[in-house]
């Protein structure tokens, strides 16, 4: 990988297994892997390269279930298994700066695409009687 890194001068690591689905042990191994074991493969080939500067993607699930309040880049990373993954996540990617680069995180909302998406995965399972999507805690 430090070929492919010739030259540049920031990377952009979006990389992580989606989280809509069937929740099974093997796909939380999957998401740990595909979010903090990638970053940390990263940031070990960053040290010797030009890269001098690390975007890194993570999830407004760091927050946790926040209900109706408001949270911002200031707000404490919460509680629970999304949680946990992005604080790990992001500690992972902060190693980059123990090498020289300057790191910055992205925790997007989802968007409106975001939400077509999701409800045409989940539409089968609401067939039958609903005609809205309800919220499940």
């Amino acid at each position: 990988m430090p070929d492919d890194l010739r030259g540049l001068d920031a990377v952009a690591n979006l990389a992580d297994e989606p989280i809509l689905g069937l929740w099974t042990s093997a796909r939380w191994r999957r998401i740990v892997e595909s979010r903090i074991g990638f970053t940390r493969r990263i940031v070990g080939v960053l040290g010797g390269s030009s890269v001098r500067t690390l975007v890194n993607a993570s999830v407004i699930g760091y927050y946790g279930d926040t209900g109706e309040n408001e949270v911002d880049e200031r707000s404490p990373c919460g509680d629970g298994f999304l949680a946990e993954t992005c604080r790990g996540w992001e500690a992972a990617a902060v190693g980059a700066a123990d090498e020289g680069s300057l790191v910055r995180f992205g925790r997007p909302y989802l968007t409106s695409l975001h939400l077509v998406v999701a409800c045409v995965k989940l539409r089968p399972p609401f067939r039958k009687n609903s005609q809205f999507l309800r919220r499940f805690d």
